[in-house]
């Protein structure tokens, strides 16, 4: 079992959000975790969309 699943009631969990820059690492967590979303972190979408228009 994880953190999650031992300190909370999961029937009542709608989500558990894991932020990250976009590394594989953190979207592992995804696996790990029940009812988790993947959510890029704000500056990791800015820098991500400054380098598409610069190419």
């Amino acid at each position: 079992m994880t953190y999650i699943e031992n300190n909370y009631d999961t029937d009542y969990l709608e989500r558990v959000y894991i932020s990250g820059d976009g590394a594989n690492w953190i979207k592992t967590g995804l696996e790990w975790f029940i009812k988790s979303v993947y959510v890029l972190l704000s500056e990791e979408k800015e820098k991500t969309t400054r380098e598409r228009k610069e190419d």
